[in-house]
């Protein structure tokens, strides 16, 4: 399909076979039950799947320069001085958030205690090229002051220097964690080598 439910006026981009019997009504005056669509939506070889999201706002020629030419380099870097890669992402945690399947008895949906309380964590993660992750949760909202605890205790006890690849997050590019990657590059370079780049 080349177009959202949101082209057509509705307040979503995902399609539901109801919305398109709606749809059918609206344009062509043809009533038709939502299963029935779901029927030759099936006959089209077409399933309802779970989306994968894609940010409007990326740039394809931005990740193909990063990719092609900067991401090579850091490589070629980080081979030269022994360095680690490491990528940084941060995500938000709702804890009413849910998702998953279990299994139970055919016709008896399992019961599942849960919590009907509002509130989240922010969780700051690294993971590098070899797979070796480092993770915190904040309660409070992300900042420049946090992100750069986060970076001392990332390279607590490190042996070998470490490039750090992040995105245009403001607080990635706070004055504290400017100053904070190149006072590390000035007391000790053999630890520490940070290069905040954007990802995007």
């Amino acid at each position: 399909m080349h177009s959202t439910p949101v082209d057509h006026g509705y307040d979503t981009v995902l399609w539901a076979r109801a919305l398109l019997a709606d749809l059918l009504k609206k344009h062509y005056g043809i009533e038709v039950a939502a299963c029935t669509v779901g029927l030759h939506l099936h006959r089209m070889k077409l399933s309802c799947q779970t989306p994968c999201y894609r940010v409007q706002e990326r740039n394809p020629e931005e990740v193909a320069y990063f990719l092609e030419v900067k991401f090579p380099v850091i490589q070629q870097v980080a081979k030269k001085i022994g360095a680690d890669i490491a990528f940084v992402d941060e995500a938000g945690v709702g804890i009413m958030n849910r998702s998953g399947h279990t299994w139970g008895a055919v016709g008896q949906a399992p019961k599942v205690a849960i919590t009907g309380r509002r509130g989240g964590y922010n969780v700051l993660s690294t993971i590098t090229a070899n797979g070796e992750p480092h993770y915190a949760l904040e309660e409070k909202s992300i900042d420049g002051k946090r992100y750069m605890e986060f970076l001392e205790n990332l390279l607590r006890d490190r042996t070998r220097p470490l490039i750090v690849i992040a995105d245009n997050v403001s607080f990635h590019k706070a004055l504290e964690v400017r100053e904070f990657v190149l006072g590390n590059r000035k007391k000790n370079p053999d630890v520490l080598f940070a290069n905040l780049r954007a990802s995007t």
